[in-house]
């Protein structure tokens, strides 16, 4: 047996080139002789194996410029004494794509990206003209996963991606970036950096308008949590120093803004499911500035705070700051937009038992346990519809609805985010009164004086509907006067001003159009459809309802080609809409002009003998727990108007497209269109004129409800299947 002293000695060679590719990514490279691919490229895929290079000795490397410099002592020193006192800032992630074979040609990329930020986030995080700079002159310098997010949402939009990947469907050509973006989540989730946050906030955002909430949830969690952990939520963290260089005031202000945008979102997507992603109070950032300022790099001298924060505890006043930004009145609104969403969707605890408007929940009672009505200066809607009354009188004037501030906003390229802003401030004002609306049918006398549909009354042996006889004894006129009415004129005002918005915008619309801008459009004509059946409940704009209607039909159809989201919106208000004759196509052309014409105070007046008078019962009457959302769908989907129309055949296209109406219709019953929510309740039921609005903005909110293959939203799950082909990748 040989002595072990005998053998030659092994010697530690170090392989004297390393491919392009781990020089840049600075990791170990095995390979031999520098034959290509090395063992970490062949590991990472057939197509980065095919691109593994080996640099001749003496090449330039330009990949070692992205190498970050470890500094020398005397750097270090100077470094360490003039970070003293300071915070350190979110970093940034310092890694460049590692390939962008994922990507289509970089003319494309940079297409895609204008139009993602000029047509859809206005309002953003992302200092436009330095983006497209870097993007043009060194596009590996950004990271793939960020890029593969925005093109997530901009390829819909983006007619050469469109050709290229959706043979001509935008959706399709989305959902490819989406697929390859969520290839790469694994690898990306568990490393904290800025521009992880943006490129996860992005592609929550293409999830949601996708109907692919669970997904859309996951990621929007991952992103609030790499915000906490970079303490985007902190004032701190933004401080610079005086002298600080114009560069070092935008990235700050890319780190306030991409926080605020991981908030918002969460604040739109609000509910009884979905909590806070950070409590108000530990929230210490202001809100960010004008769009002018961040542009030139310009720390302006003070900041609007939101109210509920720590900054706003401090100094009320920054909450009404006149000089604040579209931006920061932005994220205002949608903050009250939460607070009236999470409201609302209690609906089941909330919602008054009868039509005096007294609530049973824990949170409708004062603090003896005596319940309190909805006229209570003390109940929750009177402290929300207070709110938002004090939130817009306070507006800045440029931030308040109106042609001309719209106008004015399309000229600098910012009338999407200004939409955005008076959109959901209507849709708050409806929304919280929205619930209220069986209240209001009962004081219509749309429901009995049992609490019950009126229709019940012909069918001595319907089945029983488990209302409460608990509250029978209570009297509707406990209510001040004419409050229902009032009420109910609040919301179909509300609903005027919102049809007033997207009807001057659409028609010169860009293609970028939010999910919450949709959604605004299907409550408006959902609302409108109940006009249409109930004129009484306001005759002032009843005569325009189904003008209303049929406008926001048109609107959804069309962009439910955009997004699959607002196809299920769509099916719910072409099945209500078919119920009604489709009005003369002259009598609403798309524009603000046609509105002003269409609302004149000569066709409102001249409508008036038309209409029934408004007047309060002020007979006794009950009303069951939860149930008056149902029965309040069930006697509009079994009333005829009090101006029948002609009886005519029913155009069945229209359950599809929403087009293609007769100027006749059969007031026959709709099968088939049960809402999930109330068929435990009323098994009964075989019609359903309109979802309940529970079921309306859990769908928006959580994609939990229509979605589920039932009712008038089953088309969505045609649209979202749970399985994609991507075989065409």
């Amino acid at each position: 047996m040989a002595n072990v002293d005998e053998r030659p000695p092994i010697k530690l060679k170090r392989n004297s080139v390393a491919c392009k590719r781990c020089r840049r990514l600075r990791s170990k490279c095995t390979h031999e002789s520098a034959i290509p691919p090395c063992a970490s490229c062949k590991e990472a895929g057939g197509d980065i194996a095919a691109e593994c290079f080996f640099p001749r000795r003496g090449e330039d490397s330009t990949d070692r410029e992205y190498r970050i410099k470890r500094p020398r002592l005397g750097e270090r020193e100077e470094s360490q004494t003039s970070e003293a006192g300071s915070v350190r800032t979110p970093r940034v992630s310092a890694e460049p794509n590692s390939n962008l074979n994922l990507l289509p040609p970089i003319n494309e990329v940079v297409e895609s990206c204008q139009l993602f930020m000029n047509l859809f986030f206005q309002l953003g995080f992302i200092p436009k003209a330095v983006f497209i700079e870097r993007l043009s002159s060194a596009p590996e310098t950004i990271p793939e996963f960020l890029l593969l997010c925005i093109l997530s949402i901009s390829a819909r939009f983006t007619p050469s991606l469109i050709s290229r990947y959706g043979h001509g469907d935008g959706i399709r050509a989305s959902q490819v970036f989406m697929h390859r973006a969520n290839e790469l989540v694994p690898a990306e989730m568990y490393k904290p950096s800025l521009e992880r946050v943006q490129a996860f906030f992005i592609l929550s955002v293409a999830e949601w308008g996708h109907a692919d909430g669970d997904r859309s949830f996951m990621h929007m969690g991952i992103a609030v949590r790499m915000a906490g952990m970079l303490r985007l939520h902190r004032e701190e963290t933004y401080r610079l120093p005086h002298n600080s260089s114009t560069d070092d005031v935008i990235k700050a202000e890319v780190a306030r803004r991409s926080f605020w945008m991981v908030a918002d979102q969460a604040n739109l997507q609000a509910g009884i499911n979905a909590p806070a992603a950070f409590c108000l109070t530990d929230i210490t950032a202001l809100l960010p500035s004008e769009e002018h300022d961040f542009a030139f790099g310009v720390n302006p001298s003070k900041r609007a705070a939101l109210v509920g924060t720590r900054a706003e505890i401090i100094s009320p006043e920054l909450a009404s700051l006149p000089e604040r930004s579209l931006f920061a009145t932005l994220i205002q609104t949608h903050s009250l937009w939460r607070q009236v969403a999470s409201q609302a969707c209690q609906w089941e605890i909330d919602l008054p038992s009868n039509p005096n408007g007294t609530s049973t929940s824990l949170r409708g009672q004062s603090g003896d346990g005596n319940s309190i009505p909805v006229w209570s200066v003390e109940s929750e809607y009177t402290r929300l519809a207070s709110a938002l009354e004090k939130f817009e009188m306070e507006l800045p004037p440029k931030h308040r609805w109106s042609l001309q501030n719209l106008r004015g906003y399309r000229a600098e390229s910012l009338d999407l985010a200004y939409l955005s802003s008076v959109m959901v401030l209507r849709l708050s004002n409806i929304v919280i009164r929205r619930v209220y609306l069986p209240c209001i049918a009962a004081a219509f006398n749309l429901v009995d004086h049992s609490g019950r549909p009126a229709v019940f009354q012909q069918e001595e042996n319907h089945v029983d509907i488990n209302l409460s006889s608990q509250t029978s004894e209570l009297q509707l006129n406990s209510a001040p006067a004419s409050y229902w009415q009032d009420m109910s004129n609040d919301i179909f005002q509300n609903v005027r001003e919102l049809y007033e918005q997207f009807d001057a915008y659409f028609p010169l619309r860009p293609q970028g159009f939010p999910p919450i801008l949709v959604f605004c459009v299907y409550i408006c004509g959902s609302l409108a459809s109940y006009l249409c059946k109930w004129p009484q409940l306001c005759p002032s704009i009843a005569t325009q309802a189904q003008i209303i209607l049929y406008r926001a039909l048109d609107i959804l159809t069309e962009l439910q080609h955009v997004w699959p989201k607002a196809r299920s919106w769509q099916n719910s208000l072409a099945m209500s809409a078919s119920l009604f004759p489709r009005p003369d196509v002259s009598s609403f052309a798309s524009s603000a002009a046609s509105y002003s014409h269409t609302f004149s105070p000569s066709l409102v007046a001249s409508a008036q003998p038309q209409s029934q008078p408004i007047a309060a019962s002020t007979d006794p009457g009950s009303g069951g727990h939860s149930g008056m959302l149902y029965k309040l769908a069930f006697v509009a989907s079994q009333r005829q108007p009090d101006h029948p129309h002609p009886q005519g055949p029913l155009d069945n296209h229209v359950m599809t497209t929403g087009r293609g109406f007769h100027t006749t219709h059969n007031f026959s019953e709709i099968s088939n269109g049960h809402d999930t929510l109330v068929q435990p309740q009323a098994p009964v039921m075989e019609t359903f004129f309109a979802n309940s609005f529970e079921t309306e903005l859990n769908s928006f909110l959580h994609d939990d409800i229509l979605y589920s293959g039932s009712g008038p939203g089953r088309g969505i799950s045609e649209a979202a299947p749970s399985h994609v082909d991507y075989s065409y990748i």
